[in-house]
């Protein structure tokens, strides 16, 4: 459960320029309806980012849904090559939005606001009539295709500077000394981060049909430190090895990462016996569903 005092005090401290949307703006404006969602859409003005950073770093934020370990720095430098954030923090878990379907961004929206206190903290609130229009917005056919056609947009200049923290950091945190990479440890990272694309791309800021574009971006920066232009492959082909057993113990994933990266292994390096593996789990299944 979100901390949304919490949250609202380290934006006010911070100084911090976003409008909360969603459940908690509607019964702020009036509705009966309490949820528990925690969005914000926030400036994208430099400074704001930065302050915006300031006020969550003492919280740890993280992607939400990611496995432990993936590396992720919370930085200025990090928000501004993104848009969307859905983070978990050690008070609780909320979503930073640089722009809503239905509404814009944050100067777009601004005047369809109100200050409010809430939980004795100021606070812009999306107003009622605008969050409904916003929310039917999104929720029609026509806005998602909207969303869609928009994130399916992003070119590979565009890809290369949202996913370049992510890929720079899991080079560092592969670092052995200033200019050498261990290469089993480094696998580990671009096979993590490869799977987690894959199983929820939103949170990353793209979508399904932006995935293969990406997969040329991550093969174009691994392939130096692996050797080979097929480096996503290289890195399952690796951890499907005995040496790659042993690369991971030591790593000390946890049992639900190591099945992560086995399914992608088994999907990746063989495909047709992966198809005829997800056919025997759903006969089983469904016998004994029967």
């Amino acid at each position: 459960m979100i901390d949304f005092a919490a949250v609202l005090e380290a934006f006010e401290d911070a100084g911090v320029d976003c409008i909360l949307i969603g459940g908690l703006a509607a019964t702020a404006d009036g509705a009966s309806r309490l949820t528990q969602d925690a969005d914000f859409v926030y400036s994208r003005a430099a400074d704001n980012i930065e302050r915006l950073v300031a006020a969550l770093k003492p919280y740890a934020p993280y992607l939400r849904g990611a496995p432990p370990g993936l590396p992720f720095d919370w930085s200025a430098a990090t928000v501004e090559r993104g848009l969307n954030f859905t983070l978990t923090t050690a008070i609780g878990d909320l979503d930073l939005l640089g722009e809503i379907v239905g509404g814009g961004d944050f100067e777009a929206l601004l005047p369809h606001t109100q200050a409010l206190q809430i939980f004795g903290h100021s606070c812009r609130c999306l107003n009622l009539p605008a969050l409904i229009r916003a929310k039917r917005t999104a929720g029609s056919p026509l806005g998602r295709r909207a969303a869609a056609h928009r994130m399916a947009r992003r070119s590979q200049a565009e890809l290369h500077q949202l996913l370049g923290p992510v890929l720079a950091a899991a080079k560092r945190e592969s670092g052995v000394a200033d200019r050498f990479v261990d290469k089993n440890v480094y696998c580990i990272h671009l096979a993590t981060l490869w799977a987690n694309l894959v199983v929820d791309p939103a949170a990353a800021g793209i979508n399904e049909a932006d995935l293969e574009a990406a997969h040329d971006v991550v093969n174009l920066a691994a392939a130096p430190i692996l050797g080979e232009e097929a480096a996503i492959t290289a890195a399952f082909r690796f951890l499907n090895s005995k040496d790659g057993e042993q690369a991971m113990e030591r790593a000390k994933l946890t049992r639900r990462h190591r099945q992560l990266l086995a399914y992608f292994c088994s999907m990746i390096l063989d495909p047709d016996g992966h198809r005829r593996w997800l056919e025997e789990v759903r006969k089983t299944r469904s016998q004994q569903r029967g």
